[in-house]
């Protein structure tokens, strides 16, 4: 047994699940949030990815009313929110990280979204920086959804931006981890997340296979968070384990989920993108660490591709919508290029 399984006696519509993993100073703003919600019907757990820094005891201390799920190991937002998420029983699955404040009405609107139309499988939260911008005096934006490229680069839709123009419910390419609901049914059908991710880029391989299915991610900018960006995982992991981590998960996932006339189109491309990204940390910004990640992330998806192909089989199984209806949501031109681009302005 790797998790100790509690369901509640009743079962509620909503699972709020929050993942931790040694974000004890973080928990009094996130559970105290959750605890003022406006709409009722849910339970908070939080799934502990084995963390060493006291979290397990200090909610069961301070926070009663919230089931912990102790994970024997840190399984990362991947497959922590597949355990954390089979030991839950609800209509929804409202996912967050443990760095956010929520808004007293955030699950209110998260959960109306799904109500009010049953082809919309997820929908995601607004998320605002935790601390007023210094100039400005207002709460920047973190993201309001992502965008996507065809490459499968995302980028956060209204990054440090203001204003009623990212006030709206919109379709978006794919959420991130940060606040967002899932109709458990869809969760359970597509495998939850891939469980070889770990983090950084699942959630684009997540909403990719829920929209293959035919349903789609919406954000909500009426829900929205508090967010403390990259409080752990930047923390945590240096920049050589993140971009191993991403580049290794979004190649995995181009493999799986295009369709193959769509994958031989672009996976030429994508590698000459990946040749001059190495070209960029090697010559212009000295960090060789960074060129041995992203190699290391081509090696393990060759060493790793009978299990992709295998992933790749069911998936292409299940989908009832094509590639075109998908690319409709993705854009055309690299969004890594136009980042670095940025660096050399």
């Amino acid at each position: 047994m790797r998790t100790k399984k509690t369901l509640t006696e009743r079962k509620p519509k909503t699972a709020v699940i929050v993942l931790n993993y040694n974000g004890k100073q973080f928990l009094d703003d996130c559970l105290s949030s959750l605890k003022k919600q406006t709409f009722r019907d849910y339970q908070v757990w939080v799934l502990d990815n084995a963390s060493s820094d006291g979290s397990v005891d200090y909610i069961k201390k301070r926070y009663p009313w919230v089931k912990v799920i102790e994970n024997e190991r840190n399984d990362g937002t991947a497959e922590g929110s597949n355990v954390a998420a089979r030991n839950t029983d609800s209509k929804y699955i409202v996912f967050m990280s443990n760095d956010i404040k929520a808004d007293k009405n955030c699950l209110k609107y998260l959960v109306e979204t799904l109500d009010e139309d049953e082809k919309v499988a997820i929908c995601s939260s607004k998320l605002l920086r935790f601390e007023k911008d210094k100039k400005t005096g207002k709460y920047l934006i973190d993201n309001v959804g992502g965008d996507l490229d065809i490459y499968g680069f995302g980028w956060p839709r209204g990054v440090q931006k203001t204003g009623k123009k990212w006030d709206k419910k919109k379709d978006v390419a794919f959420s991130y981890g940060g606040s967002f609901i899932i109709r458990r049914q869809l969760f359970e059908k597509i495998g939850g997340y891939d469980r070889r991710y770990f983090t950084l880029g699942d959630d684009i391989d997540f909403s990719w296979r829920i929209q293959l299915l035919g349903y789609r991610v919406v954000v909500n900018p009426a829900s929205f968070v508090y967010h403390k960006v990259s409080a752990t995982l930047g923390v945590i992991y240096q920049t050589p384990q993140r971009r191993f981590w991403s580049e290794r998960n979004c190649l995995r996932t181009l493999l799986k989920n295009y369709e193959a006339k769509n994958l031989f189109l672009i996976l030429p491309r994508y590698f000459v993108i990946e040749t001059m990204e190495m070209g960029f940390f090697l010559f212009l910004k000295r960090q060789p660490r960074v060129v041995f990640g992203l190699i290391k992330a081509f090696l393990w998806n060759l060493v790793n591709l009978p299990d992709t192909l295998r992933e790749r089989v069911r998936i292409q199984k299940m989908r009832v919508v094509g590639d075109k209806e998908i690319l409709k949501m993705m854009l055309k031109k690299s969004l890594k290029l136009a980042t670095y681009k940025l660096f050399l302005e």
